[in-house]
């Protein structure tokens, strides 16, 4: 049988350091990767904790692709130069125009909505209030200092000398 590893067909890689070894990174930055950042690593199914890993390298460089970007000597991001099909550009480009003229027509309807209701919202509160004011009560009389049941509790008797 021939060995079907190439370089179409790079072997898996079996463990932490082969994977760290392969990125150019210590076994603990991958773990780390997965972990944090979703490194794509195969594990056995039904496996917990510390367990045999796998990872394709051809998996491992699309998700480097995806995450990653190549600085230039200043620290900035160099544009990403990719080979797009422009029918497929120009069809996303119409879907997204399409989704951004119907959500405009949406916003134009809230507005509406919000104006009518702000509307109906200001003329019931002056409904409100008015009708507070129509049956509201003329000034009520203050109280009194000293209260009704202070003035009819009778002393108790004195005792000793009259």
């Amino acid at each position: 049988m021939a060995n079907a590893s190439g370089p179409a067909n790079p072997p898996m890689l079996t463990c932490w350091k082969d994977i760290g070894r392969y990125l150019g990174k210590s076994a603990r930055t991958v773990q780390r990767w997965e972990r944090e950042l979703g490194l794509p690593v195969r594990r056995p199914t039904g496996s917990t904790g510390k367990s045999s890993v796998l990872a394709d390298p051809r998996e491992l460089d699309a998700w480097l692709a995806l995450h990653w970007t190549v600085r230039d000597g200043e620290g900035r991001p160099e544009p990403p130069r990719l080979a797009l099909d422009p029918t497929m550009l120009i069809r996303d480009l119409n879907e997204k125009l399409q989704t951004a003229h119907s959500l405009k027509a949406e916003l134009l309807d809230l507005r509406m909505q919000h104006k009518q209701l702000t509307h109906e919202l200001s003329n019931a509160l002056n409904r409100l209030a008015e009708n507070f004011r129509i049956s509201a009560p003329a000034e009520a009389p203050q109280p009194s200092r000293t209260s009704k049941a202070a003035t009819s509790r009778k002393q108790p008797p004195r005792r000793g000398r009259t």
